[in-house]
Formats: structure tokens, C-alpha cells, sequence
């Protein structure tokens, strides 16, 4: 029911200490704290699993969360199925080794733990079992994502985040981590996204997206502030 990084993890941000908090958050993400307490640093053990998690965000989907948000941000210079230059300015991307424990939620004992202790007025808003897998990867179901983070959250267990596939594919492992608990190995350098990235390019083709176009040819690289 537990499970440790092996490898480097990835995490893009609109900032250049990706493994940070984005203060601002609005916590409406799976996994973000229902009680707005502690910040969770969504990451990936591929490269190009960060690309595609973040990029999904530009599918045609008219009925999709958000969708009408993103139309407003970027009004005429947002083509549905195309990413915007204006998400690439000011992300950067990072890769870290994070150590800790991290609970498996798609794990069957995590399943059958869970669909036990839920609270009866968040079971009652699906249908029984009220948990399964299915559960963990709908976004209609965020009341109840969030409740998972926060059972895992408070348990005695101190677990640095949860671990999940991605939806996109199971090739991808997702990390949803604990900011205040993260303990970082090792921090890679900083790498300002350029719209030429090649795992970028790869998640456009992956989800049928339209690149952005006029970029720069390389990408600077950057160094944490101490």
C-alpha cells in the first residue's frame, strides 16, 4: 500500500523554484487540501508526463472544467486544440529526488480502506461501492479526492503524498506531494520551457494539440536562489 520514488521526479511551475508552492493556488486540483492547510507540488516520474498532465488542459472540450476560464484568459489568441505561446512564458520545469513514503491510492487495500471510512454525505453523492478505482481519476469526483489527501494527509503514518497513474496513460506516474513533508535528495537546475522542448512537442502529438509557434531556439538554464 506504500510505494518510494526510484528515480528523479518532474514538476513544471509558473515559477522559477518549481518544487516550491504556488501560493496563489486556488486548491480546485485531485489531491489539494479540502481544508486549504498544506500545498501539494503535483510532479511526474517522466518528463514527458509533466508536458502531457499540464497540456490536457487545451483539449477541445467545451464541457470540461475550466474550459470557459481559459477561453476568457486568452480570449481571440486561444484557437481550441492549440497551446498558447503565453503558456510557455514563465514556466520552468525541474527535476528533484524526493524521498518518503507515499500511500498507493489505487492499491486495493487503499481501496477497500477508503470506501470503509468514508463520510456518509460524501458517499452518498456517487453510486456504491462509492470507491473504486474509477473514483480516484474522474474530475467530477474532487470532493472525494480531496478527502482521500486529507485521510492520507492526517494519518499516523506521516506519508510525504499519495502516488496515482495518470489517466492519460499508465506509462505515467504521477506524485502528488506534501510540500512541508517533501525531503529533497537532490534538486536539478532549473530549465525555462521553450516552445521547442521536445517533450513538449511529443505531448502536442500525444493529445492532438497545435504546438505554439515563433519560439526561440534554446532554452536558458537557471540556477536556484539560495
Amino acid at each position: 500500500m506504500t510505494i518510494s520514488p526510484t528515480g528523479n521526479l518532474y514538476r513544471i511551475a509558473p515559477s522559477c523554484s518549481p518544487w516550491e508552492a504556488y501560493k496563489n493556488t486556488s486548491f480546485e486540483q485531485r489531491f489539494d487540501d479540502p481544508q486549504h492547510r498544506y500545498f501539494v507540488l503535483y510532479a511526474c516520474s517522466q518528463r514527458l508526463g509533466c508536458f502531457v498532465e499540464c497540456l490536457a488542459y487545451f483539449r477541445v472540450d467545451p464541457d470540461k472544467p475550466g474550459f470557459a476560464e481559459l477561453e476568457e484568459k486568452f480570449g481571440d489568441s486561444y484557437p481550441e486544440g492549440t497551446v498558447p505561446a503565453k503558456w510557455c512564458a514563465g514556466r520552468f520545469i525541474q527535476s528533484a529526488r524526493v524521498v518518503g513514503q507515499f500511500a498507493d491510492v489505487a492499491n486495493s487495500g487503499w481501496i477497500a480502506k477508503l470506501r470503509k471510512d468514508i463520510p456518509f454525505e460524501l458517499g452518498s453523492t456517487v453510486s456504491y461501492p462509492w470507491i473504486d478505482q474509477s473514483t480516484i481519476y474522474q474530475d467530477k469526483f474532487r470532493t472525494i479526492t480531496q478527502w482521500i489527501s486529507r485521510t492520507i494527509f492526517s494519518s499516523e503514518a506521516n506519508f510525504a503524498g499519495l502516488y496515482y497513474t495518470s489517466k492519460l496513460g499508465s506509462d505515467f506516474s504521477n506524485w502528488a506531494v506534501f510540500e512541508e513533508r517533501a525531503n529533497f535528495a537532490e534538486l536539478g537546475l532549473v530549465q525555462e520551457i521553450s516552445e521547442e522542448d521536445v517533450d513538449l512537442l511529443s505531448a502536442c502529438r500525444l493529445l492532438s494539440l497545435k504546438p505554439p509557434t515563433g519560439a526561440r531556439t534554446t532554452a536558458p538554464v537557471l540556477t536556484l536562489q539560495p
